[in-house]
């Protein structure tokens, strides 16, 4: 096939999360002679935009479902100017789908991709989540019939997103979240460097990398660390990320006497930097789709510690190990005190030997979407 293809990536937001971070892997190494990508958001412009942008990419943005029916006549438009070869949705709950992949389908979109990433509700109040939760089912039975191909990040997230009918046909993949692992890798003088410069010394130097949300649980987190400090006062806690529940966080810090120990760091560019400098990672979340920053904890050769409800899949190394979020503040903290000590190493080849590695998965992507068009094209 020697044709351009040309598909319209939906899921980004503003922020910088796991989604935003798969999403841009992807995009950074697939071949753009090949493969042109363009970019649908809601309501906001999505992160990396100028980097988008730069590389000769399209970004649209459309009203959110308070606005549906301009939100209808702006998909519609772009559908119909751009005539697509692909469309493909990421997801963290299949609520308010439908319309999408509607609109896609009647502009003859020949490959239209539902991805899901995640395997709960994300937030809100009990209201909030009936109605996500109740949406979600509807979406579920409903996705079958306007979308091609089902894909997900890991079996858990199929599951949750997906019917068993779904789940057994040859258009279901799965897709892995695979990062740039030699950016990840573990050097020696990176991580003395980077805690150096976070004025660390020999603290023992905990990380978490996530939004302040209730998916990511850190209310819970900050009761862990806070059995660890009580061990360990030379401990300190680096929390990386942004979101609405943060000043709640901060305020429980401040109540507790956590303030020197605790760090909010906000929204950060040099992750693997970050990781290198910590000793231990933690992930107590309610739910995950993967929990991609734990492929990148490992390979940065990094401890990591997280809840049973994060799929078994991501652990690609021994250096994961996970808790029930049934024990206590105290349990946790004594486990994780006990493989508090060991050597990091060059973790590369693991991460390329579980499928993680993204040169490798983004060429094997580029040629599975160009084959599937042309079978689809063919027909």
């Amino acid at each position: 096939m020697n044709k351009l293809i040309r598909i319209l990536i939906h899921g980004m937001t503003g922020n910088i999360g796991g989604l935003e971070t798969f999403i841009m892997n992807y995009y950074r190494n697939i071949n753009p002679q090949k493969i042109r990508f363009d970019f649908l958001c809601v309501n906001q412009r999505p992160a990396f935009y100028q980097e988008i942008i730069d590389n000769g990419s399209k970004v649209y943005v459309v009203p959110g479902r308070r606005k549906i029916i301009t939100q209808y006549r702006k998909l519609a438009s772009i559908f119909k100017e751009n005539r697509y070869d692909g469309f493909w949705s990421n997801r963290c709950s299949l609520s308010g789908t439908s319309v999408f992949f509607k609109i896609a389908s009647k502009y003859e979109v020949p490959l239209r991709i539902i991805h899901a990433h995640n395997t709960g509700i994300a937030e809100g109040g009990n209201a909030h989540q009936f109605c996500g939760k109740l949406l979600h089912i509807i979406e579920k039975s409903r996705i079958e019939k306007s979308a091609t191909d089902f894909w997900a990040c890991s079996s858990e997230a199929g599951k949750f997103n997906f019917t068993r009918k779904i789940l057994q046909l040859a258009t279901f993949r799965l897709v892995h979240n695979a990062i740039d692992s030699d950016k990840f890798k573990f050097q020696k003088n990176i991580c003395d460097n980077a805690r150096e410069e976070l004025l660390l010394n020999n603290r023992l130097t905990i990380g978490h990398i996530g939004r302040f949300s209730f998916q990511k649980n850190h209310n819970f987190l900050i009761r862990v660390f806070h059995e660890i400090y009580k061990k360990e006062p030379n401990a300190i806690l680096l929390l990386v990320g942004n979101g609405k529940l943060r000043p709640k966080i901060e305020t429980m810090v401040n109540s507790l006497g956590l303030n020197e120990a605790v760090r909010f760091l906000g929204v950060r560019y040099d992750i693997p930097n970050l990781l290198s400098a910590m000793d231990l990672f933690l992930l107590p979340s309610k739910f995950e789709g993967l929990g991609t920053v734990l492929i990148e904890a490992q390979a940065t050769s990094l401890r990591s510690f997280a809840s049973t409800n994060v799929p078994s899949e991501v652990a690609v190394t021994d250096l994961l190990s996970f808790v029930d979020l049934q024990k206590t503040p105290k349990e946790w903290a004594n486990i994780i005190l006990s493989k508090s000590n060991y050597n990091k190493i060059d973790m590369t080849e693991k991460i390329r030997e579980a499928a993680y590695d993204i040169k490798a998965e983004a060429a094997e992507l580029e040629q599975y979407l160009l084959k599937r068009i042309e079978h689809i094209n063919g027909k």
